[in-house]
């Protein structure tokens, strides 16, 4: 008996022992998948929206955006807890790297990144390359990204008269634009450009537009044609007319390419189309400035990559 008692005894006193015993808890964190189908869905002004597939036992996702692309400078990072986000970048134009992260509420987390892009640059420093007198084809041109940004899939090019009224509004891939064009042979025109980028959307490919460029008038030049007789020191300078002239003003050239410099010599009525000069002038060139519902219009040797002229 007294063997038995000691041996329940033993047997309490280990249950009591093991009972005593804390099991340590081992917590392992839960797996989560990365973000699916990460992708840009629209950009507007310096915002660009992105969207995911949802990811199961994610509570929080982080949004991190880089500038120029997966190795570029980090400019933000964002939490949200739904599966799309807006972001707001520092300049159009321009290619950025976003990065999301779900994270669970264990603190696992896994990520996914892609390319993003904001809208395109608006084109600017537009002129006219070349216009030869007495036609309606003009060479534009114009600056449509920068060297650090990306290059726009198209261009818009939008052609008025100076009065306003609509003529067309070409399409292009390239940044210039050489078509004969209605209504502007020896008249003004005015034109605005946007470019545009296109993107894949889950959607479909989407057009990003940037903004109209400002306004910019550009009158043509006449057609200028000289005659001297034998022995006179003085010439007939003659020039074709253009519309809506108020006043031509002729001006004396000299010096070479790049280096012209132009002196005036007189100013006559928009009704003349002719008038005498003196020789000794050598090269001149005629300047046109035209008025539209009460704005003056005037050819400006900086929006022009050449000018016409004739030697007296």
């Amino acid at each position: 008996m007294k063997l038995g008692k000691r041996v329940g005894s033993l047997l309490l006193t280990l249950a009591i022992i093991m009972a005593l015993v804390v099991t340590p808890s081992f917590k392992s964190n839960a797996y989560v998948s990365s973000p699916n189908n990460l992708a840009q869905t629209n950009a507007s002004g310096n915002n660009i929206s992105i969207q995911w597939d949802a990811v199961s036992g994610a509570t929080l996702y982080t949004v991190s955006v880089k500038l120029g692309g997966y190795y570029g400078q980090l400019i933000s990072s964002q939490p949200v807890t739904t599966n799309s986000a807006t972001i707001t970048v520092p300049y159009r134009g321009a290619r950025y790297a976003v990065e999301v992260t779900a994270t669970t509420a264990e603190g696992t987390s896994s990520a996914a990144s892609r390319l993003v892009y904001s809208i395109p640059l608006t084109p600017g420093n537009i002129y006219v390359s070349s216009w030869r007198p007495k036609t309606n084809k003009p060479y534009l041109e114009w600056a449509g990204y920068s060297e650090d940004g990306y290059i726009p899939s198209g261009y818009e090019v939008k052609i008025t008269t100076l009065a306003g009224k609509k003529v067309k509004t070409y399409k292009t891939s390239s940044r210039y634009l050489y078509k004969g064009i209605s209504k502007i042979k020896n008249a003004g025109f005015k034109v605005q450009i946007r470019s545009c980028y296109t993107i894949s959307t889950p959607s479909g490919n989407k057009n990003l537009w940037s903004d109209w460029s400002k306004v910019k008038a550009f009158v043509p030049q006449p057609d200028p044609s000289s005659r001297r007789y034998i022995g006179s020191s003085t010439t007939t300078l003659k020039w074709s007319k253009i519309k809506n002239a108020k006043s031509y003003t002729i001006y004396k050239v000299t010096g070479s390419y790049p280096n012209y410099k132009f002196k005036k010599y007189k100013k006559v009525s928009g009704s003349t189309t002719s008038t005498t000069v003196p020789h000794s002038l050598g090269r001149v060139t005629i300047i046109p400035e035209v008025k539209v519902k009460g704005k003056k219009y005037k050819w400006n040797r900086k929006d022009f990559g050449t000018f016409y002229g004739v030697s007296v």
